[in-house]
């Protein structure tokens, strides 16, 4: 007959069956993320051209010194009209400025005064007038690949006159800035010249067409034979149009067939990436073989010191699967008696130096080979659900086994439709169900040890009357290792449900993480409010109502409001600091002691487990035995911070999945040891309260 402990042991075997489900794919996993180990160091062209210009040294110079240090391609932009002309290719000037200065000029240029004439002209054009033929001949040919035949125009010079005619752009400013012109050889001959390999980076091009595409990708291959992928400017990548998309597909063939890797870059919050209209849609064509990029912008680099900046780099390799770092100059700060060309060349060298202790070499990116968990084991791992919430309402509520059952059937069967008809949605609502019961598992089991509920369970542990240290270090280790090993389980089959490129490259990412990280907390006070009453389900609805009822009308002391108060501001602090977009600010100290335990541990352990969690469950073992045991759950509800934290790294599927492991293992030892301190510390202020107050303890 089925009854409620076969019920248990059944989820349990969910459970089970799920977590070894997730181990081929955790395994898939740790492959791909070990065989990826090359990072490429990208530099600035812009940026370096500023340095170069700073420490009064040739550009040429400057880039041979980085690229000794460890630099290992330049990135090249293409030119937009300001560009141009810096480059000292063609003069750029509105219309209006053309007027000005021919009404200005005592002896008029022919061609522009014939050109002002021209029906086709207005002020409100910019006019690029190129240097010589030769550049006027590859400038036109680069713009008509790029843009609208109504967009652009060219004015070519009568013979014997003076020049080599006028492009005009019919764009605003704002459209001159962000489209690209075409890109300058003499650029790619700068980085081979240095030994860099050259990172085109294509502007926008309203204009592209599939034609266009391959003439801009031929033009590259021309330009150089070290190309090994391009990173995309601005906020739109070439290919993209918003009445075709034959032009952007054509710019994933033409990647493809060269085997070039697309440097997408990281978004400043370090979550997914920056919006580029259509680079998302080359990466799918791909099969996600791209690099995540890190980029610092100047304005923040200008604002760190070096060596932070040299830490964020080789971290954010370590932890976010980052195989690109776009490196920039320190212009604002320098180490004592080095020029900014110095120091910079000496903090590459040094971010060479961090990622090869750890493992990495520098070069072309390395990729990620593609892979997609398949339906049967997302099906599997999805098992897990259904068995932890069958556990959790096999110990807060009555229910007939027989109802248990039946929900067990109906949940496995409901997650694998959920699964076929809507994948997307159901991995994000397995993966939400999953950070959520867990944790909530892991406060019942703790709660159900110590006999701790509302209606008082039967304890499932003998707790000693008096204070007794032996009996408290070892449930504490106990307790500890089993909350850790519940919520471990949680974050391994969320790292196993979404193991698959697109969320290791977070094209796809952990959703709802401000909601799962409260929900626990209050699944944990619902969890304790409802053991170990009896009755029928409907009693035990009934009895909590009437306790709800009967706490409105119950006298409050001021401790009691103070403590609420205390709570409520604690709770508010931990949701702001909580997700990927915290609203409280991380202070400095906090910082500074995260770098030392990243250098000293490799994965830092995280606050809420080792500062919280671990200490909490040390305490509330002690509590036990102190006559305090009154005040144990809010210890326990405030250990479910950490277990919320545990699965959180999993939830950073970016993270390469052995760091998390190792993170939350770095976590529960260290706890520990805090834990222990903090054990002694209670005893040191026992054994004070004690002399203090002698017949109060007494009494006790």
């Amino acid at each position: 007959m089925l009854g409620h402990r076969t019920i248990r042991l059944i989820a349990q075997g969910l459970i089970l069956v799920s977590l070894l489900a997730a181990v081929p794919v955790l395994w898939n996993r740790y492959v791909r993320e070990s065989a990826s180990k090359s990072v490429d160091l990208v530099l600035d062209l812009p940026a370096m051209q500023r340095l170069a210009r700073q420490d009064g040294l040739p550009l040429e110079d400057v880039l041979a010194e980085m690229a000794a240090a460890g630099a290992t391609s330049l990135a090249i932009p293409e030119m937009n009209a300001e560009e141009l002309a810096e480059h000292g290719l063609a003069v750029v000037r509105t219309g209006a400025e053309l007027r000005a200065e021919l009404v200005l000029t005592a002896e008029p240029n022919p061609f522009l005064a014939r050109l002002i004439a021209d029906p086709a002209f207005s002020e409100a054009d910019t006019y690029l007038l190129p240097v010589d033929d030769a550049v006027a001949a590859r400038l036109w040919r680069d713009i008509q690949l790029r843009h609208p035949e109504e967009r652009v125009d060219f004015f070519a010079p009568l013979p014997g006159e003076p020049g080599a005619g006028a492009i005009a752009l019919r764009y605003d400013d704002e459209q001159l800035e962000a489209y690209g012109l075409g890109f300058d050889p003499d650029d790619f001959a700068l980085a081979e010249g240095a030994g860099l390999r050259p990172l085109p980076r294509p502007r926008p091009a309203p204009g592209a067409t599939p034609e266009s595409v391959r003439a801009i990708f031929a033009d590259l291959d021309q330009m150089s034979a070290e190309i090994r992928g391009v990173m995309f400017f601005g906020r739109i990548a070439l290919g993209w149009r918003p009445d075709r998309t034959d032009a952007l597909a054509q710019t994933a063939e033409e990647l493809k067939k060269r085997g070039w890797v697309p440097h997408l870059i990281e978004h400043a919050n370090q979550l997914a990436y920056i919006d580029q209209k259509g680079s998302l849609s080359v990466a799918d064509a791909l099969g996600y073989q791209i690099a995540r990029v890190f980029s610092m912008g100047q304005e923040w680099q200008d604002k760190v010191q070096p060596y932070e900046a040299v830490d964020m780099w080789w971290r954010s390799v370590l932890e976010r699967n980052i195989r690109s770092l776009y490196v920039r100059p320190f212009l604002a700060k320098q180490d004592p008696g080095l020029t900014a060309t110095e120091t910079t060349a000496r903090y590459i060298a040094r971010t060479v130096e961090e990622l090869n202790a750890r493992g990495f070499t520098t070069g072309t990116p390395g990729l990620f080979a593609p892979y997609e968990v398949p339906f049967i084991l997302k099906v599997l791992i999805g098992l897990g659900v259904v068995g932890a919430t069958i556990l959790w309402l096999a110990c807060v509520l009555p229910f007939d086994p027989r109802f248990l059952g039946a929900l067990m059937a109906v949940g496995a069967v409901g997650q694998a439709g959920m699964l076929f008809v809507a994948p997307n949605l159901g991995t994000i609502v397995l993966g939400i169900a999953l950070a959520t019961l867990f944790p909530t598992l892991a406060a019942a089991w703790l709660l159900l040890r110590w006999g701790l509920g509302a209606g008082s369970p039967e304890p499932r542990v003998a707790v000693p009357a008096r204070p007794a240290p032996g009996w408290i270090v070892r449930e504490a280790v106990v307790v500890s290792a089993a909350f850790f090993a519940i919520n471990m389980v949680g974050g391994l089959l969320i790292a196993g449900l979404m193991g698959d490129i697109r969320h290791m490259l977070e094209f796809e990412y952990f959703r709802g993480v401000k909601l799962v990280f409260l929900a626990p907390l209050l699944l944990a006070v619902l969890t304790y409010l409802l053991l170990g009453r009896k009755g029928s389900v409907a009693d035990v609805v009934r009895s909590l109502a009437r306790d709800g009822v009967d706490l409105v009308g119950t006298a409050v002391k001021y401790r009691e409001l103070l403590l609420l108060g205390v709570l409520g501001l604690a709770g508010l602090y931990y949701i702001q600091r909580s997700g990927n977009f915290p609203t409280v600010p991380v202070s400095q100290l906090e910082l500074d002691i995260r770098a030392a335990l990243e250098r000293l541990l490799l994965a830092r352990p995280r606050t809420k487990e080792f500062l919280i969690a671990y200490p909490a469950m040390v305490a509330a073992a002690a509590f036990m035995t102190a006559g305090l045991r009154r005040y144990v759950p809010l210890l326990v509800v405030a250990a479910v911070t950490g277990g919320v934290s545990i699965i959180n790294s999993f939830e950073h599927l970016r993270t390469p999945v052995a760091l998390s492991l190792l993170r939350g293992f770095n976590g529960l030892w260290v706890g520990l040891v805090i834990g222990l301190v903090v054990l002694v510390g209670l005893a040191a202020l026992r054994a004070v309260l004690t002399w203090l107050f002698p017949d109060r303890q007494a009494a006790r």
